[in-house]
């Protein structure tokens, strides 16, 4: 499987997982102790996925894995966005992405507002997941990438994102949150340090979950990055763990391998052609594509499946121009 393939598999599993509200949730109020004074005001039943709905043009180019809206319980005019971003490798500069990210949001948000310009913004707050080998080492504030300033100078702009490195959240933690959240951090734990994942614990989490559409996101997620990054192999143990859950709940269990060609089929079926459109031209123009170039040949692709597939085949392509030759001709 190609690297680019790979990590598009990877990128939509853990969006499925971030997207359940079940699992922004477990996130917030378990690992993100910066939202703690938030968790209990919010109304996680009424909580929507918003990202791709903004027309921003700034919003298009970088991207975001998810963006929930999250009205209060008892005001209706008090509403906080969360945009939580999945990364596998450090980026020194995430700080200056999230300002960016951040600027174009609120940009966004005011202009939808139209006459109500006026009103109070919504708070956003941003939360990078990382799930990487090496140390994060980057600067969680802006004013951290400037040059050393004098102390009685206070920067105009700033930034701050929240962070939840998986690899080093305390396992007591871990323990002693027994949901199904908890669950793919002690996998993803164990894979980032190359250690071997405590089934029983894991397993014990998964059945305390009381959201079992999140479960079996959970699985599928933890079975894609394990055998995308570390193969079959390593992979095996989740498999088995998840194949042996599901035959006590059905007497003809589905494969792990069966069930994820089920999962992709409800994905794409599930997802707005518009949404799956952005993707691919984000994926165009960050390879020097411009998707005006293929409009006609791209309206004529209409199966979502064919439209993924083309995402990640130019995304992966070492040739991205000779690989859009070779599908449309030109």
């Amino acid at each position: 499987m190609r690297k680019g393939r790979r990590r598009a598999g990877q990128d939509i599993a853990w969006r499925q997982v971030l997207s359940h509200p079940t699992a922004l949730e477990e996130l917030l109020r378990d690992f993100v102790p910066e939202a703690a004074p938030l968790v209990d005001l919010l109304d996680f039943d009424r909580a929507k996925v918003v990202g791709g709905t903004f027309s921003d043009a700034l919003l298009a180019e970088l991207e975001s894995d998810v963006i929930w809206r999250l009205p209060a319980r008892a005001r209706r005019d008090c509403v906080i966005y969360v945009h939580i971003e999945h990364q596998s490798t450090c980026e020194r500069l995430m700080a200056l992405r999230v300002l960016r990210y951040v600027g174009a949001l609120y940009g966004a948000i005011a202009a939808e507002r139209g006459r109500k310009r006026g009103a109070p913004l919504p708070l956003i707050l941003p939360v990078v997941l990382y799930c990487g080998e090496r140390a994060w080492n980057a600067p969680r504030r802006f004013e951290e990438l400037l040059i050393p300033l004098p102390a009685a100078v206070t920067p105009p702009v700033t930034a701050r994102y929240c962070l939840v490195d998986v690899k080093t959240i305390d396992d007591d933690l871990l323990a002693r949150v027994r949901n199904a959240l908890s669950a793919l951090f002690q996998l993803e734990k164990a894979r980032v340090q190359g250690a071997t994942h405590d089934v029983e614990a894991v397993t014990g989490c998964m059945a305390r979950e009381r959201d079992r559409s999140l479960v079996e996101a959970v699985w599928i997620a933890a079975y894609t990055v394990i055998e995308s990054t570390r193969g079959p192999e390593a992979a095996a143990p989740v498999r088995e763990s998840f194949e042996a859950e599901r035959s006590k709940e059905r007497p003809m269990a589905l494969t792990m391998g069966e069930f994820l060609i089920k999962w992709a089929n409800e994905y794409v079926r599930t997802q707005e052609r518009e949404e799956v459109l952005s993707s691919l031209h984000r994926a165009m123009r960050r390879r020097g594509l411009d998707p005006a170039d293929y409009a006609r040949e791209l309206d004529a692709v209409k199966p979502l499946r064919k439209v993924v597939d083309l995402a990640v085949g130019v995304a992966a392509a070492k040739d991205p121009r000779a690989y859009m030759r070779r599908r449309f001709g030109h």
